[in-house]
């Protein structure tokens, strides 16, 4: 039997997605404190969009647990290394050390918050021209470098969590910033530290997400199509070479022409690391990630 739904990408506006991510979010936050597993590969392809008791906004359902973990009394994945789809993992894993890490439910919070953002990009209405929109599509969700003998990434998710790198050039509808901003300051609390420790605790998450949809008019058919070639329809399932494994990996076509996709190089040839971000000097911040705090940049 196969897949009974539509996916997440054919969304209608914003109210379906924040309500179908929500429910997805609940599967994730369920799965850990019920069952002790962990889903690993919170992604765009492996949400669903299911029409239940004539309901007017579908409901999202969170498949193909193929990839999940068992999960530890503290918190981790029993096994460690990056397993899911490259362009919504959480920025640890994409880091050098990635590989070495041992997942948590924050980083599936994290890939349901860049499904969220992905979705919004290509198909919300934004104020983005097209150069614009494929240079942030490609820093934060698709770029990747190559180091020794892995690639690596996460540096555009870095930067954003930082100082807002990328999502401050954006302006989306008044609600959906709203609830990006939140998430965001969740996440990777400012200088003022208000949401200090919010993201360690996905009650907070879970708070704000229902309060938010019980008391915000969400725009209703809203959808648009923007210029990029993944809102346009190309969506080809592949293997990846990197080492993860995945129900569905996404690839988005060429990458932005001025910053393109670095591919592994020849083996015995030795390249230098092009990363925009000094790993060694952004070792605090990737500490104040962990913590949910709040330090000075590096």
């Amino acid at each position: 039997m196969g897949t009974v739904g539509y996916g997440l990408k054919r969304f209608k506006d914003t109210e379906e997605l924040l309500h179908a991510t929500y429910d997805a979010f609940h599967a994730v936050r369920d799965a850990v404190r019920v069952a002790s597993r962990l889903h690993r590969d919170v992604s765009i392809g492996n949400i669903i969009l299911v029409r239940e008791g004539g309901q007017e906004i579908r409901k999202g359902y969170l498949i193909d647990w193929d990839a999940c973990c068992p999960v530890s009394e503290t918190g981790e994945c029993v096994e460690a290394g990056r397993v899911g789809t490259w362009h919504f993992m959480s920025q640890k894993l994409l880091s050098p050390e990635g590989r070495e890490r041992k997942p948590t439910l924050e980083d599936d919070m994290e890939s349901l918050f860049y499904v969220v953002l992905y979705c919004s990009l290509l198909w919300l209405p934004h104020n983005l021209v097209k150069a614009r929109l494929a240079l942030i599509v490609f820093r934060i969700f698709e770029k990747r470098d190559w180091d020794r003998d892995q690639f690596y990434g996460g540096d555009g998710k870095l930067l954003n969590a930082f100082d807002r790198l990328y999502t401050r050039m954006v302006t989306f509808n008044e609600p959906l910033h709203e609830w990006l901003q939140t998430v965001m300051d969740y996440h990777s609390p400012q200088v003022d530290g208000q949401y200090v420790g919010y993201w360690s605790n996905p009650d907070h998450l879970d708070n704000f997400w229902g309060n938010f949809l019980e008391t915000h008019d969400l725009p209703q058919n809203d959808r648009v199509t923007h210029d990029h070639p993944a809102a346009s329809g190309i969506y080809n399932p592949r293997s990846s070479e990197i080492g993860l494994y995945s129900s569905e990996v996404i690839w988005l076509g060429n990458p932005c022409q001025e910053d393109p996709e670095v591919a592994a190089p020849p083996v015995g040839t030795k390249r230098k690391r092009r990363a925009p971000v000094d790993w060694g000097q952004s070792a605090a911040y990737r500490g104040r990630l962990r913590s949910g705090g709040a330090v000075n940049g590096p």
